[in-house]
């Protein structure tokens, strides 16, 4: 069987309003058509990454439903009519179309996160979880955070009734602009405090400053989503900033487009319907999880961690492959959560040793003096509060001590009657004053000198001279 999928260009949904009328506007893109053969039902790649099918025997999502805050939904698309839920979708735009997506992007992110297991087509990451549009953007993608704060207020206030009574509800909000308005801030609180997930989209800034993030993924309550690619590289759109959560594929994401056809776009607004799918399942598979501090607390903790090691302003604590949450949160088992970012992770403070891989040393004498004395280096002890990550500041802090003494020729000639502590005075000043970096904020505290009788003393680097 063959059918024609249309391929969209990457699509980089947060960008600065053109208008002063819209706090979130989404770019025009292009469409290019093409054929794509194949027989039965695709499984796109960023489904496969996330192993989204090694967690269904536990959970396809069945008890949770995803509401796509967007531009709405086709809600007739072959793999996605199954899984909408008419009566809860509304439209807070007042477009002639309702609900219905006239724009594309919201049937994308729908079929990422919970696209049926149908034999045609795509699968989402959460296949029998429920769908509803909520259409907060219009048909030209554009909408104010005012109105995506009432489609949270109603989200967070509808009453589940009849065979969806007692589901898990979460907001997932591909969308975003610059600035924030305290509505919407208090629009995501009050709906967390109403038992509401919330995940929301980084955005598509890149990271050339220190926080890129727009909102309402800045806001630090939601889960903040950026967007990797093949490689569990940050796509080089990907926003990056101190709220950042979890990452998930949002490069060339296959899923459902406008007219029941397929289509692959690229941004975070791809990657955080991926990371809804996989909330689906979880709070389906485990109802001790009540609310987002539970969720947050146990996606960080199971992540899979990406370099660099640890919580990054890039990917934040990993990627959500589901394999890593088949135990659950009170299994007894689970490691302790990772520890907070840094309040400030782009000039984090941090105190380093550097390891001695050889042996620095220097020659000292006193103008009385006739022969030099050599000191040998121990340990070198540097405080860093830099834009760089620890490995690389250690690094290069490493090459300047070793360009500081090299070939163990570092020599000081002193006042008459001087001894080992001034030169080791002199020698750390220095090495304080050398071995800074372009911006003046890799600072050698200190280091400890051993003397030719095999003494320990410490010398302040930071000892004006």
């Amino acid at each position: 069987m063959k059918k024609f999928i249309l391929g969209l260009l990457p699509l980089l949904f947060l960008i600065p309003a053109h208008s002063q009328q819209w706090d979130i506007q989404l770019p025009e893109y292009e469409v290019e058509s093409v054929t794509f053969p194949y027989e039965g039902q695709v499984v796109d790649w960023g489904v496969s990454y996330l192993k989204s099918a090694d967690f269904w025997s536990k959970s396809r999502g069945q008890q949770a439903i995803a509401f796509i805050l967007d531009t709405g939904i086709e809600t007739n698309h072959p793999d996605l009519k199954d899984r909408v839920i008419l009566e809860y979708c509304k439209d807070f735009t007042g477009s002639a179309n309702g609900f219905q997506d006239a724009h594309g992007h919201g049937t994308h992110c729908a079929g990422i996160t919970a696209a049926s297991d149908n034999a045609i087509g795509v699968v989402g990451n959460a296949p029998q979880a429920g769908i509803v549009a909520i259409k907060v953007l219009n048909d030209q993608g554009s909408g104010s955070f005012q109105t995506v704060a009432l489609g949270i207020r109603y989200v967070a206030d509808l009453v589940l009734t009849g065979q969806h009574a007692g589901k898990k509800k979460v907001i997932s909000m591909s969308l975003g602009g610059g600035g924030g308005a305290p509505e919407l801030e208090a629009a995501i609180n009050y709906a967390i405090s109403k038992g509401v997930f919330i995940v929301a989209a980084a955005g598509n800034s890149g990271c050339n400053v220190d926080n890129t993030i727009g909102y309402p993924g800045r806001y630090p309550a939601v889960v903040t989503v950026a967007s990797i690619g093949p490689g569990e590289l940050p796509s080089g759109f990907s926003s990056c900033g101190e709220q950042m959560d979890v990452a998930a594929p949002g490069e060339q994401i296959l899923s459902t487009g406008k007219g029941g056809s397929y289509v692959k776009l690229s941004g975070t607004s791809m990657a955080t319907p991926g990371v809804a799918g996989v909330i689906c399942n979880i709070v389906s598979a485990y109802p001790t999880i009540k609310n987002q501090t539970d969720l947050e607390k146990y996606l960080r903790a199971r992540a899979k961690d990406l370099p660099p090691t640890g919580w990054d302003k890039r990917t934040g604590y990993g990627s959500t492959v589901m394999t890593g949450y088949l135990t659950p949160p009170d299994g007894g088992d689970n490691p302790p959560p990772p520890p907070p970012p840094p309040t400030d992770p782009i000039r984090a403070f941090r105190t380093i040793t550097i390891p001695i891989a050889g042996q620095y040393s220097f020659v000292w004498k006193a103008s009385n003096e006739t022969t030099f004395h050599r000191a040998t280096v121990a340990e070198i002890v540097i405080d860093a509060r830099t834009n760089k990550w620890s490995d690389v500041a250690i690094r290069n802090a490493i090459q300047k001590t070793d360009a500081f003494f090299a070939n163990g020729n570092r020599g000081f000639g002193l006042l008459d009657d001087a001894d080992l502590y001034e030169a080791g005075r002199w020698a750390a000043y220095f090495l304080a004053l050398l071995t800074r970096d372009e911006s003046n904020t890799l600072i050698v505290r200190g280091m400890t000198v051993q003397d030719e009788v095999g003494n320990m003393i410490w010398f302040d680097g930071a000892k004006d001279k």
